[in-house]
């Protein structure tokens, strides 16, 4: 705001030099606007602003970046970093139960496992447990080795995993 105030002081003083200097055509070295010489035209008014004009016009530029610069108004932000546990009491449980079957003979170790299995299921539909919420989970099979440095074949192991899961808790308790 001050450096405004100054310009227009100093293109008040121009202008009056200006003036001053035209009208009494005495002209000084350095000075803005000189008299002008034999053949030349003396210039108007509206040429003589101008210059003071396009003065006025440079340092408010220049003083509004400045004042622009000091009160700009930066974004506000907030900046939350957190974390939750909440504790509540379960209402579904879910249980996986697994069955491993062991032979020489693949078939009789998946026969075994699947009638352990189906004692399983058997089970669970016994105590409530909608079919819906019975799943496989998952079935391997493969031969297993000892770990000797010489591995010798020990049988085929079948192994099956089932997820049950129970809805309403307070039949299970």
């Amino acid at each position: 705001m001050q450096t405004s105030v100054a310009n227009h002081a100093l293109n008040s003083r121009l202008l009056d030099t200006v003036a001053t200097n035209a009208t009494n055509c005495t002209s000084t070295p350095g000075s803005a606007v000189p008299c002008p010489v034999d053949g030349e035209r003396f210039h108007s008014w509206k040429e003589i602003a101008v210059y003071p004009a396009a003065l006025l016009a440079m340092s408010l530029a220049i003083a509004s970046g400045t004042f622009a610069q000091n009160y700009c108004v930066h974004p506000r932000m907030i900046s939350v970093t957190g974390t939750s546990e909440i504790k509540v009491a379960p209402d579904e449980v879910t249980l996986f139960l697994g069955v491993e079957s062991r032979d020489k003979d693949l078939a009789v170790a998946k026969a075994n496992n699947d009638k352990s299995i189906k004692n399983l299921l058997s089970l669970a539909h016994n105590v409530g447990i909608d079919a819906k919420d019975i799943q496989t989970s998952a079935l391997n099979m493969g031969p297993k080795y000892s770990e000797e440095k010489t591995p010798r074949f020990l049988g085929y192991e079948v192994s099956q995993t089932i997820s049950l899961t129970l809805k309403d808790i307070s039949k299970y308790e």
